[in-house]
């Protein structure tokens, strides 16, 4: 293994892969090159059936039973077909379609298919001679087959042993099975055989390396998220209003991504089915004041209304769809909007982000930047996709509480009312059901009926008292007051008689 050709085996193994698609395409040429195989082909394990359940393809025989588990050719190598050849590698690799496979290209197809589903059921590396079912390492006057599970913690046990050592699996237990490797031999003695699978075995183990590249490039992303996500959500909670709030936002995103600017686009309606929706410009980086009729505003709008009408994060130039940095959801997003936008500036990329709530897409970011600066990466839109997931919930409460008391009651009583009669057309439904309590209470509801008149009550018989001369009163006692009822010989006043 330190020749110089193995080392740069080694080094192809150990060389971290973008995805799985890739690093297995990579096993697959390697493990066909060093074991000088005829053909080796590359397959997908499916979930476990019982054995002879409808639909689990092969019965395996010529390999001593199928172990239950169905199996799918993703890969060949070498190709039999220029349309298995995929395009977009660097000048000089090789790229194999993956899933372009049919069970005719495969030679010895039977024995093939069978040994692998015996070697995705065990769990181990499983050799078959082509003249008969079992494994005889000194039966191959044709060849052999040799099936090679690649798991998580690299390869399975010796033929027919008990367990190999996987990065998941408790100890004893053998390692989770990602894929099964099948490779037609020539006819060789049996020291040769062994020799050649102790090679398999210790290449296939380093299924284990990109493994754990992949576990740690996920935690490495995770961390970035939440680290971003917490000094975005920490600059944002500094503002008490939404204004503010999305102010600040497009401006640290702006200076964390090097981006010539940042929009933050809010939806109107947002949660609301069955309403016009679109995006409002609400922040642009380094700018106060947003004027809507402007065209550049408008252009904005309109590619984050295409990010909202799809619903996913578009890219503009979309990626590949195949190849480094691919990603076949973005590559097929629709971009006409986002083009128009970057029309004038044959330098410049755009990026647009939803942001997501649990009732739908609340919010738009629209990243523009340019080429000279560097490229948006789908791995860095993954990253702020994870962020802003965090950070929607606390612009969302800045825009609640920015709006009027009578606003947000009344979205309050319509959200209740959802819950009542459906997320949809609301407030027709509520009006229908209380009109209908109202004929109801009108039509079967009794009343006694009360007719209001004005009225005046006055004395049947009025009587005037006036003292015989003209004089002043001395005294008036406190029962002396009009309205108030008086005896027979009451005393009233008191007449100044000096």
């Amino acid at each position: 293994l330190k020749a110089p050709g193995w080392s740069r085996v080694v080094a192809d193994l150990t060389t971290p892969a973008p995805d799985d698609r890739s690093y297995l395409a990579k096993m697959l040429a390697i493990l066909v090159q060093v074991s000088g195989a005829r053909q080796g082909v590359l397959y997908a394990p499916a979930a476990s059936r019982d054995e002879g359940a409808p639909g689990s393809s092969g019965s395996g025989e010529g390999a001593g039973g199928g172990g239950g588990v169905e199996v799918r050719p993703m890969m060949i190598w070498p190709p039999t077909d220029a349309s298995h050849v995929g395009e977009g590698g660097p000048p000089g690799e090789v790229r194999v379609a993956f899933g372009k496979v049919s069970p005719s290209e495969i030679n010895s197809g039977t024995e093939a298919v069978a040994a692998a589903r015996t070697a995705a059921g065990t769990r181990t590396t499983q050799v078959f001679g082509l003249e008969g079912p079992d494994q005889l390492y000194d039966a191959g006057g044709r060849g052999y087959i040799v099936a090679l599970p690649i798991g998580a913690g690299g390869a399975g046990g010796a033929p027919g042993g008990g367990s190999g050592s996987g990065g998941n699996s408790a100890p004893g237990e053998p390692a989770p099975v990602r894929a099964v490797v099948s490779l037609l031999l020539e006819a060789r003695s049996r020291q040769a055989l062994q020799t050649t699978l102790a090679l398999l075995e210790v290449l296939a183990g380093y299924a284990a390396t990109h493994h754990l590249q992949q576990s740690m490039r996920r935690l490495r992303t995770a961390a970035a998220s939440l680290d971003m996500a917490a000094r975005l959500i920490a600059a944002v909670n500094q503002n008490t209003t939404f204004k503010g709030a999305a102010l600040q936002l497009v401006n640290d995103l702006s200076r964390q991504l090097g981006a010539e600017r940042v929009s933050l686009g809010w939806v109107r309606n947002a949660g609301k089915p069955g309403e016009a929706q679109g995006c409002r410009v609400a922040a642009i980086s380094d700018t106060e004041h947003v004027d809507r009729r402007m065209a550049g505003v408008q252009k904005l709008e309109h590619a984050m209304d295409e990010c909202l009408d799809q619903e996913q994060a578009v890219m503009y130039p979309p990626p590949p769809a195949e190849g480094d940095g691919a990603d076949a959801v973005l590559a097929q997003a629709v971009t006409h909007a986002h083009r128009e936008l970057v029309a004038q500036d044959a330098g410049a990329l755009c990026a647009s982000i939803p942001l997501r709530l649990e009732e739908g897409v609340t919010g738009v970011l629209m990243i523009e930047a340019r080429r000279e600066a560097g490229k948006l990466e789908v791995a860095q839109l993954e990253l702020l996709q994870a962020a802003l997931d965090l950070v929607s919930p606390v612009l969302a409460i800045r825009r609640s509480d920015d709006r009027a008391i009578a606003t947000r009651t009344w979205d309050w009583l319509v959200k209740t009312g959802a819950w009542a009669v459906g997320p949809k057309h609301t407030v027709w439904k509520l009006a229908a059901v209380a009109a209908f309590v109202v004929a109801v209470v009108v039509t079967f509801v009794q009343a006694p009926y009360r007719v209001g008149a004005p009225a005046e009550l006055m004395a049947r018989t009025q009587f005037a008292v006036s003292a015989p001369f003209p004089g002043v009163l001395a005294v008036v006692e406190p029962g002396a007051k009009a309205g108030e009822r008086v005896e027979a010989g009451q005393l009233l006043a008191r007449m100044d008689t000096t």
